[in-house]
């Protein structure tokens, strides 16, 4: 993480703890030496996401998976800004796609997830539970090779 916010959490849940600038410093672990990065809600804030994903192919180990969860911004448009002043780099399903592309992640899976809200779309949730994958969010998976 960039800042302590979550470090006593994580500690406590016997999670190891790193704190990271993903913009421009090298995530303090060994080469090859993790199996699954879960990046969830980073990218977005990241000015230039070349550092981060150069990192996560660094730190992956043969055949570890890399998931990056973000706002899908065609689904937000406008309210991706205004949910949060610090995000600056919007991504949908294609740009997400090309970027892992972009650093040889393969076997590319992406979908739509998170609930839409109101009355009636928790009423089809119960009759629909796909309806829960047509979100507001993108999820993408990328193998490293």
């Amino acid at each position: 993480d960039i800042d302590d916010s979550m470090k006593g959490f994580l500690e406590e849940n016997q999670i190891e703890f790193f704190k990271c600038n993903l913009e421009n410093e090298r995530i303090p672990l060994p080469d090859s030496s993790i199996d699954v990065i879960f990046s969830n809600h980073v990218i977005e804030h990241l000015f230039n996401p070349d550092n981060h994903m150069k990192e996560c192919m660094r730190v992956l180990s043969r055949n570890g998976i890399l998931f990056i969860m973000t706002p899908d911004f065609k689904k937000h448009k406008t309210l991706f800004y205004e949910m949060d002043p610090t995000h600056v780099h919007p991504y949908c399903k294609a740009s997400l796609k090309r970027l892992m592309q972009i650093y040889r992640f393969h076997s590319l899976e992406i979908n739509s997830f998170g609930a839409f809200t109101g009355i009636g779309y928790t009423k089809l949730y119960k009759y629909w539970d796909g309806l829960l994958f047509s979100g507001m969010n993108i999820i993408c998976k990328g193998r490293k090779v």
